[in-house]
Formats: C-alpha cells, structure tokens, sequence
C-alpha cells in the first residue's frame, strides 16, 4: 500500500483538529464543510487557525488565485459563521491601495488614510476585505522598523494608541488595559494594527494583533478585559485540539462597547506567515 503523502496528512490533520475543536467548544462548523472540501487541494498553505470571543471558528489558507488582486502574500479565511476573507499581505503605500476600496465613500477612504497616516506614515501592510462587506487595513509594525531607542519608540506608540482610542470613543477602562498590555505584549516583537471600514464610515476600533503569546497571558488579559468571563477552560480546549504551546497570535480589539473583544490564532504550518 503506497504511503500516504506528508501534504495529505498535514490536510487530515488539520481537518481533524478542527473538526474537533468545533465538537469539544460545542461551536456549530456546518457552515465550514462545504468550502473545507475545496481547500484540501492546497494542504501545504494552510496559515492558522483562530478562535474568538463571539465562538467564531475560522481557517485561513494561501491563495494559488487570489480574489483580492494585489502585491504579496494572498490568503482566503473561511469563517464558521459564513463570513469569509480575502487577505493580501504586503508592504506598500496606502494610496496605492485606494483603487482596491473603490465601493467605499471618499470620506471614509480619507479618514481611513490619515489614520495609517498617524500609524505607520501612510504605509499599508495588508488589506483585507469580508463578505459581509467590511474592510480592514494594517500596520505593521516589526523589529527593523525600531529606531535606535526601541523602548522609547514602544513608550511613544502606546501613549499614540491611548490618544487614538480616546478620540474613537473607547471607554477608559479598555484604554488604561490597553496601555498596560501593549508595552508587555509588544516588547521585543513584532505587532499588527488593524483599522476597519465599511462602505460609508471608519468603524470606531482599533485591534491590535501580538505574536507568540504565552497561554498564561491570553487567559489573564481575555478576563481582564472581559469582566465577569473565565476563559481558561475554553481557551485550553482550543489549545490543546492543536497542541499549541502558545497562541501564534492574540489580537485584542478596542471599540465603543462595554468590553473588547479578542480572538486567538494557532498555526500549524509554517509556509505561509501572517
């Protein structure tokens, strides 16, 4: 009997991990089946796996045919509420994206763009758009974009991402967490910060999304951020679905309401980074 391909396996893995994830969080992944079976012919590009505060599980893969035409690293994410994604990563100045976001109002596209522009001087990092019509554009922030007073520069980006939340309206509470988790989760790697739109406004949030979080620090600043919740239980289920010994990435997003919202992501590849 012919062995069964590493490509094929890492498929099923994933697949299986998935599948049991969704059973073990009691999460309803029929709406996942159908475009699951369409994404086992690219088995070496799957990117992660995340889990977030509203249950919803989603799986994110590379593009061989992205639906989102742009320079960089093409990924499409299935959602188990129906929602998908299309993502392209990579660097260049936002006004070179303002064609993509044809469909969105000239005020939110120029609001959008003086806030990259506060964040990263005009540079987009990503672009990604969903099917229920919201697009999201980043910041990215790594290493080598660190002057020679990276610690400086972390105490001065935190203090920008206080005074922006303040002025979307984020209640004080989430800010002075913000604070506090930005210059522990940021120190020493890299980050993301991902704006939103849709059609006709901004959306008043900001999320920020760190790397290699240690579980420890998920669960304390998911309940520290949502008062009331213990996410340790749910949050070691998903963990331990994947046999992830940390959360591959942690994005916290901070917005008008009573509480932020997180979602966490597992890799189990490494072909393809986000």
């Amino acid at each position: 009997m012919a062995e069964t391909p590493d490509p094929t396996r890492r498929t099923i893995d994933v697949l299986t991990r998935l599948a049991l994830a969704a059973d073990r969080l009691g999460i309803d992944s029929s709406a996942l089946q159908p475009q699951l079976l369409g994404l086992g012919n690219a088995p070496a590009s799957y990117a992660r796996i995340s889990l977030d505060t509203a249950d919803r599980l989603a799986l994110r893969v590379g593009q061989a045919t992205p639906t989102l035409v742009r320079p960089g690293v093409a990924q499409l994410e299935v959602g188990s509420d129906g929602v998908n994604g299309a993502f392209a990563f990579g660097r260049r100045p936002f006004a070179a994206d303002l064609a993509l976001l044809s469909d969105v109002s000239a005020d939110a596209r120029t609001s959008l763009a003086q806030r990259l522009g506060s964040l990263g001087g005009g540079r987009c990092d990503a672009i990604a758009r969903y099917s229920n019509g919201r697009w999201l554009a980043a910041v990215t922030h790594e290493l080598s974009d660190l002057g020679p007073s990276p610690t400086q520069e972390l105490v001065a980006v935190t203090s920008l991402l206080f005074t922006i939340t303040g002025a979307l309206g984020v209640p004080p509470e989430q800010r002075a967490l913000l604070q506090q988790a930005h210059v522990v989760l940021a120190a020493g790697k890299g980050y993301t910060l991902w704006l939103s739109c849709d059609d006709d406004h901004v959306i008043p949030e900001l999320t920020i999304e760190y790397r290699d979080v240690e579980w420890k620090h998920v669960v304390g600043l998911t309940d520290s951020l949502r008062p009331g919740t213990s996410s340790g239980p749910r949050l070691g289920v998903f963990a331990g679905a994947f046999d992830a010994p940390k959360a591959s990435a942690f994005a916290i997003t901070y917005g008008t309401g009573d509480v932020a919202t997180v979602a966490i992501a597992v890799e189990r590849t490494t072909q393809v980074a986000s």
